[in-house]
Order: structure tokens, then C-alpha cells, then sequence
């Protein structure tokens, strides 16, 4: 049993949710801006549908920035190291670690599309809910109640099933 190995899972979790609702209220809020701007210019002006096409961009400082938040407690490490095989975790671990940079890349890179971004978004979060079945087959099905609940939150957040 590895307390900082299951600390380390759940912060990697964390952080790459923190990644896609970084980028997703991003979008959201650029999509409201333009919306407000359609109905204070005239129509010819403006482009109600521009926030598609834009590049919104997280800045690798608010990325490094998020990670740095999802820091999980001694505790929640210890609750899942004690539930789950440790080369579960250390794979669980290596996939969210090449996730979380292949989508680094993808929100910071000004030349990809908005449709490539989304598409990498969905993998982010299909990949969350894959590392969360994986800890909760091995915890008879149930998801470990771990400190803070961080584990739980992210399975209804992402509506896993």
C-alpha cells in the first residue's frame, strides 16, 4: 500500500477535470460575450456565432495553476491506496499523465481548431470516467469514499456509468 501513489491518482484526476472545466467555462463565457455583443450592435456588425471559430486559449501559467489546486489530502491517498492494487494505480497514473499533456497541448496550441479541441475535450473526460471504473471494480463496485468525496464528485460530475 502506497498512500502518495493514491494521493497522486487522485490529484492527476483532479487536475486533468480541472483542465476541462477551465476550458469549458472558458468557451462559455466567450459564447455569452458574443451574445451580448449581437444584441448591442446591429446584426451586420456582429457575428452572434463568432465564439465557434475563435481560439479560447488557457494559458500553460492557469494550467500549472489548476494542477498545482487539485492537490488531494494524505488522507484520500491513504483511503484508495488501501482499496486498489498498486499497478492499478501506477497504470491509472501513467494514462492520466499522458492525457492531462496530450490535452495541455491541445488547449494551449493557438493553430488547432475549436472542433479538434472539443474532440480532445470528450476524450479527456471519457478517459476520467474509464479511470474511475477501474478503481471502482476493484472496490466491489462501489466508489471509494475518499476524504472531500473528490472521487464521487468527479463520477456524477462526468455522469460515469
Amino acid at each position: 500500500m502506497d498512500p502518495e501513489l493514491g494521493r497522486t491518482v487522485i490529484s492527476a484526476i483532479a487536475a486533468l477535470s480541472g483542465m476541462v472545466n477551465a476550458y469549458r467555462s472558458r468557451t462559455e463565457s466567450s459564447k455569452v460575450l458574443a451574445e451580448q455583443e449581437a444584441t448591442a450592435l446591429s446584426p451586420s456588425t456582429t457575428d452572434p456565432w463568432r465564439w465557434r471559430t475563435e481560439a479560447v486559449i488557457v494559458s500553460p501559467e492557469e494550467l500549472d495553476q489548476i494542477v498545482s489546486q487539485a492537490e488531494a489530502s494524505p488522507e484520500a491517498g491513504k483511503a484508495l491506496a488501501s482499496l486498489t492494487p498498486e499497478h492499478l494505480l501506477r497504470e491509472i497514473l501513467e494514462h492520466i499523465d499522458s492525457e492531462t499533456a496530450r490535452l495541455q497541448e491541445s488547449i494551449t496550441d493557438t493553430s488547432r481548431s475549436k472542433a479538434r479541441r472539443q474532440r480532445d475535450l470528450g476524450h479527456a473526460e471519457a478517459e476520467i470516467c474509464v479511470e474511475l471504473k477501474a478503481i471502482k471494480r476493484h472496490n466491489n463496485n462501489i466508489i471509494p469514499d475518499v476524504p472531500q468525496r473528490t472521487l464521487a464528485k468527479l463520477w456524477q460530475q462526468y455522469r460515469c456509468s
